[in-house]
């Protein structure tokens, strides 16, 4: 098996796109935060050891997140930034 059959990426919606904005609370927070868990979980389950995050507020951060969880409990597990543009920490 290659390394990119083992690799999941993943980039999503940021703040201003998603209905709370950026407030990290409420139902749906965190009902979006759970189903990322479970997600993250069933890929892991799949052969999936290495995630890639875009890095950009909103989802990606919720995805690292979710796998940084993960890693607490799962072994062989590695995450990788994908900085997007050099100036990705000014925004």
């Amino acid at each position: 098996m290659t390394q990119r059959e083992t690799t999941c990426c993943f980039s999503g919606y940021r703040p201003t796109k998603l209905p709370w904005g950026y407030a990290e609370t409420g139902a749906r927070y965190t009902q979006l935060k759970s189903r990322l868990e479970d997600v993250v979980d069933a890929v892991y389950l799949s052969g999936i050891r290495h995630y890639i995050c875009g890095m950009a507020q909103g989802a990606d951060t919720m995805f690292c997140e979710a796998v940084l969880r993960l890693r607490d409990w799962r072994p062989g597990i590695t995450v990788e930034a994908a900085i997007p543009c050099e100036g990705q920490s000014a925004s």
